[in-house]
């Protein structure tokens, strides 16, 4: 068992605009604890249904006192209504107990995932979700650069398609028996080879009959037949195992899989790397050169879950290494040919062919410090089959970047995010080309901003400040976690009373540049409701209103001057649950979005026909409109509050919903002579850690952030803190819990 722990290291702290490191060194003993066997919730990020993305679910086996584990990826046979986490359980922790963090991933339709099952289509990027929510979600335990990938029967064939898939993802994978084609070679393909009566239906579900002869039934074939794309991965250390009598999923998977990549050499032994094993009954392996035949040396696995013994008479091939970090992963060669089989991703670009399920698309690929250049050609049956290609452009950051499609130039922009086009046809050249310096790209127009410290007043420049009305506006500290490092009050609304900000007329800017609210609450199921609304004094008919519709869901309603109601629009998610929520409401000219918690929800459902609205009021925590008419007013918290006259990105709404600052993600708070210092560091006996700075005095506090990796640059706000105090001069003091990790944390401060 590897033993995580704690000695004296160093923490290393830097300042917002000038680095300033200091070092303080703390001690902690790391405490056994018991192994955890949970099951683990998360989002697809390729495929949604009408709720959202796709809620899927994986099974963990891990200790909390090993940290910094490496990954291992367990997965499930072939099967049908159940994912069988019970099946592998014992596989996946004896991983564990090798020092692991154990991930089994449920296929879809299984062990309550969403989705529907695809025999190796789609549900194989589910193995890359889970893996890359597991970093998140457990920084401390999981070490993110070593990546292994093990599975058994229908697992075996995930494993030998997820690494045609994800060819410089995982370090190291291990097919148990696995099937390597379900039904394109009308000989050896599983459907004919192996399958039998008892599975061939499910198959004809799940992608269609090979027999038929419909040549969009066969690109699918052609999409799950990962030996013909093998020649993807000569990066990571693969092994496939088998035994010579197998007749569920027979050796010819595995001597295809890797004979097709050597047929494909560039150069004797790029394809090393792949090693097939063929199991006999009584042959072993004397791993340990004592000359004796034992149990975890036997060279044989008969069609099941493997047992301990024949589980490590098969890892013991790599497994030491692998633990000792001897096995690297390995980047994607700059120049090279993918064979695209419904979908490739790299750490560079991503290609789907049509909805990543539907054919085959053989990719050309250069890739230099200015241009990256993609030739396709289709292979799939059908030469009309459209690809997604997606490419990240950060190597070109703050650069002009200008597209060229078959030599002639269609577009520029500016470099940084991830450039896509939806339509990569047969035969077409695709130049991402570095065309010089970019201009500064503006930063979002934040119209109006509500922090609640002391008041109700806006915080930009624009003055749009807020008014109470009616009895039952208070300040009070409830703020959420997120905000504690520089938020010390919120608004608190008791049902009497509400906000009336000046009219920002959030309906006429939806229809011309569009508009994004931004807020978080905090409410319990009340009556219907309204916490953000713009209505008419001379009338009661235009609306334009968000709130609790008499329950824990989010609402959108829209009404026009004739009364003709437009958008009455309920979440499918919680909001109103009496825990602290981010919102987000974005409208262009009827086109609504909702983000929860900075995730997409409800992508499609708030869409509307735009209409006459004449409206002159904008409250919050009620609908103001005629005196005598009902408002309707809110009960519950509001923090953070800011409008937007224009649609935010995902990732200044992910920012916000981590606790950015909106006035940082306008890049109002940016002062070169004012830079952050960190002048002193203390440490209260193990737990507690002082920060000590200097810089801008602003109303809302500064927030330290920290991470445990500056290479990987996945910074996370500290969520609480114990102490935070200003003083004049511009000299804070803020105080919270050491954060764990190893071998250090590195600290910086974000306004």
């Amino acid at each position: 068992m590897r033993e995580g722990r704690l000695d004296k290291r160093a923490v290393r702290f830097f300042g917002r605009v000038l680095p300033v490191a200091a070092a303080v060194a703390w001690a902690a003993a790391a405490a056994r604890a018991a192994p955890v066997t949970q099951t683990y919730a998360y989002t697809s990020r390729l495929s949604a249904d009408a709720s959202g993305p796709l809620d899927l679910t994986a099974e963990l086996n891990y200790d909390t006192a090993c940290s910094n584990a490496p990954i291992a990826v367990v997965m499930h046979q072939y099967s049908g209504s159940s994912g069988l986490f019970s099946n592998i359980r014992a596989n996946a922790q004896r991983l564990r107990d090798l020092g692991f963090f154990a991930v089994s991933v449920a296929m879809r339709g299984r062990e309550g995932s969403d989705g529907t099952r695809d025999s190796g289509g789609l549900e194989i990027y589910d193995i890359h979700d889970a893996v890359e929510a597991v970093k998140k979600s457990y920084p401390g335990l999981v070490d993110p650069g070593i990546v292994y990938l093990t599975g058994y029967s229908g697992g075996g064939g995930n494993v030998m398609s997820a690494l045609t898939k994800f060819p410089d993802y995982f370090n190291v994978g291990a097919a148990f028996f696995g099937m390597a084609d379900y039904g394109y070679d009308p000989v050896d393909g599983w459907y004919f080879n192996g399958a039998g009566s008892g599975r061939q239906p499910q198959l004809r579900t799940d992608i269609g009959d090979p027999t038929l002869g419909d040549p969009d039934v066969m690109d699918r074939y052609h999409a799950r037949a990962s030996n013909l794309a093998s020649v993807n991965n000569p990066y990571a250390e693969i092994h496939l195992f088998v035994n010579a009598n197998e007749t569920i999923c027979p050796p010819v998977n595995s001597l295809s899989y890797r004979d097709n990549a050597v047929s494909r050499e560039r150069y004797p032994g790029e394809f090393s790397n792949i090693t097939v094993h063929i199991g006999q009954s009584g042959l072993y392996h004397d791993f340990n050169t004592n000359g004796i035949d034992e149990a975890d040396e036997h060279q044989y696995w008969p069609h099941n879950a493997p047992t301990a013994s024949q589980q490590a008479a098969a890892e013991s091939w790599f497994m030491a290494r692998l633990l000792a970090g001897e096995i690297p992963r390995r980047a994607l060669s700059p120049t090279g040919t993918l064979h695209v089989a419904g979908f490739v991703k790299t750490a560079r670009f991503e290609c789907l062919v049509g909805d990543g399920q539907e054919g085959v698309v053989r990719l050309g690929y250069a890739l230099s410090a200015t241009n990256l250049v993609f030739q396709a050609e289709v292979l799939s049956l059908n030469k009309q089959r459209l690809s997604r290609l997606l490419v990240d452009t950060g190597c070109f950051t703050n650069r002009a970047v200008e597209v060229y499609r078959n030599g002639t130039r269609t577009e520029t922009f500016t470099s940084g995010g991830v450039w896509m086009t939806a339509t990569l046809a047969d035969g077409e050249t695709v130049e991402l080309r570095e065309a010089g310096p970019a201009e500064e790209p503006p930063k979002p127009r934040l119209l109006a901003y509500y922090d609640f410290e002391a008041g109700l007043s806006d915080r930009t420049t624009n003055a749009y400040h807020g008014a109470g009305g009616g009895a039952g506006v208070a300040l009070d500290g409830a703020v959420p976690a997120a905000l504690a490092a520089r938020s010390m009050e919120a608004v608190r609304l008791d049902g009497a009373g509400w906000v009336r900000l000046p009219f920002l007329n959030l309906y006429g800017q939806a229809q011309a540049d569009g508009v994004t609210v931004s807020f978080w609450v905090r409410s319990g199921v009340t009556n219907s409701s309204w916490l953000l609304a713009e209505g008419s004094t001379s009338g009661s008919n235009p609306a334009y209103c968000f709130g609790p519709p008499n329950t824990d869901r989010f609402r959108a309603y829209v009404r026009t001057d004739a009364n003709a109601l437009r958008l009455n629009v309920s979440s499918a998610k919680a909001v109103f649950d009496s825990v602290w929520h981010h919102v987000v409401w974005t409208d262009r000219a009827g086109t609504g979005r909702l983000y929860i918690d900075g995730v997409p929800a409800d992508t499609a459902a708030f869409t509307y026909s735009p209409g006459p609205l004449t409206l002159n009021t904008t409250t919050l925590g009620a609908l103001e409109r005629r005196p005598s008419d009902t408002k309707y007013p809110f009960t519950g918290w509001l923090d953070d509050v800011s409008v937007w006259d224009e649609i935010l990105s995902e990732e200044s709404i992910a920012a916000l919903a981590s606790g950015a600052s909106p006035l940082e993600v306008a890049g109002l708070l940016t002062d070169a002579a004012e830079p952050v210092r960190i002048r002193s560091v203390f440490l209260s006996g193990t737990t507690n850690l002082s920060l000590a700075f200097t810089g801008p005095m602003r109303v809302a506090a500064p927030r330290p952030w920290y991470t445990t990796n500056l290479s990987a640059g996945e910074w996370r706000p500290v969520a609480l803190l114990s102490e935070s105090t200003r003083a004049s001069g511009g000299f804070h003091t803020q105080s919270f819990g050491v954060i764990p990790g190893l071998p250090s944390v590195f600290y910086k401060i974000v306004y």
